[in-house]
């Protein structure tokens, strides 16, 4: 789909999304528990409600497991991971990690008994599970979890040829992202490739069940390209991803409109690595006009998103020589960024530095030269804060600024960080 028709469409879904009374499901889920269908409860619009229903659920099976196990632990394992399900469609990552864990746990000890019944469930379950690590920063553990998954459903898919080939392959572009979120990108985009190439043929069979899941592993394919160097590649991976979740988008804007900004967001990073910063201004546009809709009808849950791309439109606007357009663009994204670390300072202060470091880099350009010392030096004992927790990840950031810092008192000849992808 072309840039323009692309844009007539983003327009009309973001005013159908003001008014739409489902709430957007925040990212992309495992099929449910076993592949049925998730808890009415949870997709009602009361986090409360639901969460309320789905706790009294778990009660009253972990007490009849108590006396009759064999019967009532199965119940148990699904109920635990239909409350965490309900968690982290809020949100609610770190509160919805203990139950997916427990439900693990029990899945294991089925699985002992009946391996052919729970050792699918198990994998499933393993694979939601490294999922909710990663988002949370646990990135060694999901791989772990993820890894795990992928060596049991390939175990079933020897002894049950055909029976798990969609399975394995969305499972494969759950390693890959997990691959990616620790510098291991060779081995990611191994597995993206695999993803991609075996949802190809499936999608041809059932084209409703794997069109999400293969734009999503294209979606992960084009980062591992990105990181790699392949940029043209990893613009054409994209590229099919959008317009994929266009067409999803265009029959369930409820499910499927958070997917679609997110693939926009990534193509106008990708648009801007090949020189294309027009094209990529028009992408993050059409992002960012999804993602003000669904900020609006549920801001704890999608202005994370919009501060992403809010920043990315600076660096893009920066990229134009739109100076004055650029930072507007970056203090709104530093304010929202600011907001959030108040409740969330662990996640959101790493944001909060980096965005006020390219601010620094657009009141340079623009002649501000002391108000952009001012931030950068702000910036600094931000990660100066940060290295002393993390000094391997936050160290060399002090150095960068420090570096920047002179640079800036001179000829003010530097770039912005270079936006990376969303996680």
């Amino acid at each position: 789909m072309d840039a323009s028709k692309r844009g007539w469409f983003v327009g009309l879904m973001a005013l159908a999304l003001v008014g739409c009374a489902t709430p957007a499901q925040m990212a992309r889920r495992s099929p449910g528990y076993g592949g049925r269908s998730r808890p009415v409860s949870c997709l009602a619009g009361s986090l409360e409600s639901a969460r309320g229903i789905l706790e009294r659920e778990v009660a009253r099976t972990r007490r009849l497991s108590e006396s009759d196990p064999a019967t009532y632990e199965p119940e148990l394992a699904r109920s635990l991971y239909d409350l965490s399900d309900c968690l982290t469609d809020a949100g609610q990552w770190e509160e919805g990690l203990a139950p997916a864990a427990q439900s693990v746990v029990l899945l294991r000890k089925l699985a002992i008994a009946q391996p052919e019944r729970f050792e699918p469930l198990l994998a499933l379950s393993l694979r939601y599970v490294g999922m909710i690590q990663g988002r949370t920063g646990r990135k060694d553990d999901a791989l772990a979890s993820i890894q795990e998954a992928t060596a049991i459903i390939a175990r079933w898919a020897r002894i049950r040829p055909g029976a798990f080939d969609h399975q394995m392959a969305s499972t494969l572009s759950y390693l890959a992202a997990a691959m990616m979120s620790l510098g291991r990108y060779q081995e990611g985009l191994e597995a993206a490739n695999d993803a991609v190439e075996r949802l190809g043929r499936l999608v041809k069979v059932s084209p409703e069940d794997v069109e999400p899941e293969l734009a999503w592993a294209l979606s992960q394919q084009s980062r591992c390209l990105s990181e790699l160097g392949s940029r043209e590649p990893a613009l054409r991976a994209m590229e099919r991803s959008v317009d994929l979740y266009v067409k999803l988008a265009r029959a369930q804007p409820g499910t499927f409109a958070p997917m679609l900004s997110r693939a926009l967001h990534e193509l106008a990073i990708g648009l801007g690595n090949v020189g294309l910063h027009q094209h990529a201004l028009e992408a993050i546009d059409q992002a960012l006009q999804i993602r003000r809709a669904l900020a609006r009808r549920q801001p704890e849950l999608y202005e994370p998103d919009l501060a992403r791309s809010l920043s990315v439109r600076g660096i893009v606007l920066g990229d134009l020589r739109r100076y004055q357009e650029s930072l507007e663009a970056l203090d709104l994204s530093a304010e929202l960024y600011k907001q959030l670390a108040k409740a969330s300072p662990s996640r959101f202060e790493p944001m909060v530095a980096t965005t006020l470091r390219n601010r620094s880099i657009a009141l340079r350009r623009l002649g501000r030269v002391q108000e952009a010392l001012a931030e950068l030096d702000a910036a600094t004992e931000l990660f100066r804060k940060l290295a002393g927790a993390q000094p391997a990840t936050y160290g060399p950031e002090v150095e960068q600024a420090l570096k920047l810092r002179s640079r800036l008192a001179g000829d003010g000849k530097v770039e912005h960080t270079r936006v990376t992808h969303e996680i």
